[in-house]
This record gives structure tokens, sequence and C-alpha cells, in this order.
């Protein structure tokens, strides 16, 4: 990492540890050389050599060329750049605690301005590498004498060990206040590192805080929510053995009925086919007497009894029990087929009935299963339907029939016997 440093030409650089030893060191100088301007006419004093506008160089300038650059030390390189004496940078004096601004501050403060200011001059045109302003011969002549004052200086140190001391007490003081600069540099540094850690730990602190109090909430949030989804989902599961018990007490009635209402229908298929054929085979077998055996029928209520009387064969027809008792024989056989036939007739009226009334009560429950797989049904309307299915079934047989016409003899004894 680049140091800071204030190069100067054919004279002693002045190298820095750190910032604060940079500001401290132009405090110092901008402190230093303003005392220049305290002294009777210092503000008016040129040197004769150009400043930043072509102009002749003031003291003010100087001072503020020392401020200038406490704008560039947060960029090493252009701080460099700037203090650099090769490049014709800023107008920057020499060091006050070296020999030749101490020389210079010194025959200032003695009433000795002029000489220091020539001293001055010949330091920027030699060390900063300025350019000299004005180039007559009496200028030339001042530049020169601050010229021979600085050699001067060069020449007595080396031989004036007090002098030698006084530099290297001055150098080893300059060093220790870098050093210093740069320990307490090191401090602040460290203090802002622990205030910038204590910061962010207290950032992080509340983070983890926010967040932990974030997870809270969201695990209450997700315990109600799951709490909510166990109560609904044990509604709904409560909901759904419901619908099952009633599914389970309607299915039953179902099956039920409708395995009646197929035994009802093949009941009633079968007694209207017995009816049909008892129905045929009575007339047939009517008919068929009439035809064939009528005549028989006819002769047997008669019969010829012959008796010989003094010798005479005599014959006479009489009434004969054999016709009514056939007669009769016959009626109360075609009286059975015609009961049985009517027999018939009325089972397949009551099983045609009872299929009906079975085939009704099956749509009824799976209607009523439908409607129980969407909504909840009360109670008192469940027992309803169950008493509705579960009712007592006529057998659909006909209870009055005064008014047909029964050609039985059983029928009509019957009908006599209650009207008297």
């Amino acid at each position: 990492m680049a140091n800071h440093k204030i190069s100067y030409k054919d004279f002693p650089c002045v190298k820095f540890k750190s910032q604060k030893a940079v500001r401290d060191y132009l405090d110092r100088e901008a402190k230093a050389w303003s005392s220049m301007l305290k002294a009777p006419q210092g503000g008016s004093f040129t040197l004769n050599v150009r400043g930043p506008n072509n102009s002749p160089l003031s003291l003010n300038q100087i001072v503020a060329a020392i401020t200038e650059l406490q704008n560039f030390i947060e960029d090493v390189e252009r701080f460099n750049e700037k203090a650099d004496g090769n490049r014709k940078a800023l107008a920057l004096p020499p060091p006050s605690t070296s020999p030749e601004g101490s020389a210079i501050l010194g025959l200032f403060g003695n009433d000795r301005s002029a000489i220091a200011i020539n001293v001055l001059a010949a330091f920027m045109v030699d060390s900063r590498s300025l350019q000299i302003a004005n180039s007559h011969q009496k200028n030339l002549q001042s530049l020169e004498q601050g010229r021979i004052v600085l050699q001067a200086l060069g020449a007595v140190l080396p031989i004036v060990p007090n002098v030698s001391d006084l530099q290297g007490i001055k150098a080893v003081t300059d060093q220790a206040e870098n050093e210093l600069s740069r320990v307490h540099d090191l401090i602040d540094e460290g203090a802002a590192a622990n205030d910038h850690n204590t910061e962010q730990f207290g950032r992080l602190f509340r983070v983890f805080s926010y967040l932990e109090e974030r997870r809270g909430r969201e695990f209450a949030r997700a315990g109600d929510s799951r709490a909510k989804q166990f109560d609904e989902q044990m509604v709904k599961f409560e909901e759904m053995i419901e619908q099952y018990r009633q599914h389970m007490e309607l299915d039953a009635p179902v099956v039920l009925w409708g395995k009646r209402a197929v035994q009802h229908s093949n009941r009633s298929v079968s007694a209207l086919r017995w009816f049909f054929g008892l129905g045929g085979v009575t007339v047939a077998t009517a008919v068929g007497t009439a035809v064939s055996f009528g005549d028989q029928i006819a002769a047997s209520f008669t019969r010829e009894v012959c008796t010989i009387q003094n010798g005479a064969q005599s014959c006479e027809i009489v009434f004969s029990y054999e016709g009514p008792v056939l007669a009769a024989s016959l009626l109360v056989t075609f009286s059975v087929l015609l009961w049985a036939t009517r027999l018939q007739y009325r089972m397949f009226l009551s099983e045609r009935h009872l299929s009906l009334d079975a085939e009704e009560k099956t749509a009824f429950a799976k209607s009523f299963a439908a409607i129980t797989q969407d909504k909840s049904i009360a109670k008192e309307n469940e027992n309803i339907v169950l008493a509705a299915l579960f009712r007592p079934t006529p057998d659909g047989i006909i209870k009055n029939e005064d008014g047909g016409f029964d050609p039985s003899i059983s029928a009509a004894i019957s009908k006599i016997l209650s009207r008297s």
C-alpha cells in the first residue's frame, strides 16, 4: 500500500504512515507559515516566482497550497502527485522544522523579511521546480542571494554539532510524532471497527430477533391453521360418517325392496299365466263336455224300466237320479275351475300391486340417499322417511266384490244364506 509523501527536488522528502499523521503535519505547517502573514505587511510580500495564474507568488498562496493539499488526503495517488516537487506542483514551502524552514521563519520574524523572501523564492525555484516570474537583473540578484543563504545552511550543518544534533532531534521528533499519529490512527481505526462491529452485531441481533419473532408468529399461525384444518377435517369426517350411516340405513331397504319388487313382479307374471291357463282349461273343458257328452248327460236324467205282467212285458220311462248327480258333479267341477281361475286373477292383481309398491319404496329410498349426500337431513325428517319405508304394506286384494258376478254354486249359496 502506497504511503503519503511530500517530495522535493534535491531536498529530503517527508513520508507519512497514516492519514492522521498527514493531517497533523499539514495543520502544523499551515499554522507555522501563517505566522508570516501576521508580520507587518506580511500579506503584501510577493516572491519572484510564478504562482497558479502566472502572477508573482504571494505568502497567502503558499498557505493556501498547504490547505489545498489537505483535500487530497483520502486519495494517496492524487496527494503524492500534487505534493511532487519534480512536476511543478503546488507551491509548498520546506518543513517548518527543517533548517531551511526554521531559517526562513527566523529571518522573517527578526525584521529580515526581504532575506527570508529571497531564501523562500530560491527554495521554490530549486526544490519545487517553479519558474522565475521576472528575469530582471535585480530580481535575479535577489534570487541568487537566497541561494547563497541556502548553500550556507548546507555548509554549516555538517560542522556545527549542535545544529546537527538539533536536526537529528527534530527528525526523531518528527518520526515519533508520525509513529504516534500512526498509533492514534490504528486506535481510531480499531475504535471505528469496534463501533462498526458493534453496529453490525446490533443490526444482526435485531434481525435475528425479528426473525425469531416472525418465526414464532408463523409457528403460532401455522398451529392455529393446523388446528382449524384439523377441526374442519373432523367435522367433514363426522359428516362423512353420518352420511355413511344414513347410506347404510337406506342401502338395506333399497336392496330389500328391490328384491321384493322383482319377486312380486315374477309372481304376478306367473299368476297371470296361471289365470290364462286355467281360464282356457275351464272353457275348453266346458265346451268339450257339452259337445262330447251332452247327449249322455241329457239321457242320464231318465231311464227305461220294463216289467212283465201276465206274460206281457211293459216298459216305461222314469226319472233317474244319475242325471242330477252327474250335473251337480259337473257344476262343482266347473265351479272349482272358475274359482281357481279367479283366484289366480286376484293373486295377479295383488302381486302386481305389491311389485309397484316395492318399486316406489326403492325409488323413494334411492332419492333420499342421493339427497343426503350433499346436505344433512334432520333427524325428524329421517324418521319420517324410515317410517314411510317400513310402513305396513297392503296386499292389494279387492275386499268388496258384491257388485260382481260369481258363477260358482258356493258363491250363490253363500249369497242366499247371507240374505236370509
